[in-house]
């Protein structure tokens, strides 16, 4: 799996301070994804990174039926493509084109399993309740060195953008 640094701002690293993220959390943020995916027919997600320097980068992810049909790419350096097709992963930068159950999976595998006494373990949903950030960082680094998953958003196909879904 490829895990790419991620910049995770003070303020959600400070809210997410205060409490170590529990077990059903993710549980049940992915219940509420199942809902939600059962009454779509695709959706759409983008994931970002952001870097100290200031150099940044954005992947979205398009999948229909459970599989991914497109990914794209855009940067600070104004590098832009877009994949379908066989075309898919054919690029190196960006995150991998991984559907939002595979995210949930490396969340629960890959970060929600790190140790807390080595690492700041941070997991949020967004205001529906689908998970958002599942990151972790090691403490004695600092800079452009947390690893996991920061989605900046999610859209249902269909006119259902989730919040007012079924």
């Amino acid at each position: 799996m490829n895990l790419r640094p991620l910049l995770v701002s003070t303020a959600v690293l400070a809210l997410a301070a205060c409490a170590e993220p529990h077990p059903d959390d993710l549980e049940i943020s992915r219940r509420e994804w199942n809902r939600l995916e059962a009454e779509a027919p695709g959706y759409t997600y983008a994931r970002y990174f952001e870097s100290w320097t200031g150099t940044w980068f954005r992947t979205t992810v398009s999948v229909e039926g459970g599989v991914v049909v497109a990914r794209s790419y855009e940067d600070s350096s104004e590098v832009v493509w877009i994949e379908t097709g066989a075309e898919l992963g054919s690029h190196e930068a960006g995150y991998d084109a991984l559907t939002m159950p595979e995210l949930y999976e490396e969340c629960r595998d890959e970060v929600l399993t790190q140790d807390p006494e080595s690492n700041e373990v941070v997991f949020l949903t967004d205001e529906r309740g689908l998970l958002q950030t599942c990151t972790y960082r090691p403490l004695e680094c600092d800079d452009d060195c947390t690893l996991g998953i920061a989605i900046e958003s999610v859209q249902f196909d269909g006119g259902c953008d989730g919040s007012d879904c079924g």
